[in-house]
């Protein structure tokens, strides 16, 4: 777990990094906070109702079945 944890972070850093300097700032401007949070579930989940991440990013792993949606309305 800790280095699934370790290959998380590094992953969202370089990610943040990215935008950081999209948007013509420091490369660690958003990842000075270190506000990088992992979440695990303990159970078998089939879904989760309707809901918005409170992040900047969120990186999901997947099993391949299909099923997340964004909802489009949020966006107009």
């Amino acid at each position: 777990m800790k280095d699934y944890h370790r290959r998380v972070l590094d992953a969202w850093i370089r990610q943040i990094s990215l935008v950081a300097l999209a948007l013509e700032l420091d490369e660690d401007f958003f990842h000075k906070a270190g506000a990088c949070e992992l979440q695990l579930s303990k159970q078998v989940v089939y879904g989760a109702s309707a809901h918005s991440d409170y992040g900047m990013l969120t990186l999901l792993a997947i099993d391949g079945v299909g099923g997340l949606q964004v909802c489009q309305e949020k966006f107009k």
